[in-house]
């Protein structure tokens, strides 16, 4: 059995994909960092922390339903866009989860 944050995690979820319990077991977390995973429709799964350890996948093994993460997609985030100074610049055929009318891309340092 695969430990859970050992394999098949979703990359850029912090803490392997695992969230920890806040405000006293009503909410979840995956901490401070930022996420930074791909746009899409991932499956969340729960686990009951008094019956098993949660530390195995397998012990994940109550669906949820499903988490949209609005972003672009990863090949979207893998792609190369190529502007040259002094003339306009368009980023076209953008793909990815939630992008809507009125989404915004920044350039940051």
């Amino acid at each position: 059995l695969m430990e859970v944050g050992s394999g098949t995690t979703v990359p850029g979820f912090p803490n392997g994909g695992v969230a920890t319990t806040v405000a006293d077991g009503h909410g979840f977390s995956w901490g401070e960092q930022p996420i930074v995973a791909a746009g899409k429709t991932y499956d969340l799964c729960w686990c009951n922390g008094t019956a098993s350890s949660c530390l195995l996948e397998a012990d994940f093994s109550v669906r949820l339903g499903p988490l949209h993460f609005g972003g672009p997609s990863a090949q979207q985030a893998a792609s190369v866009e190529i502007c040259r100074a002094g003339m306009p610049c368009s980023v076209v055929d953008f793909e990815g989860q939630a992008i809507r009318n009125g989404s915004r891309l920044v350039v940051l340092p």
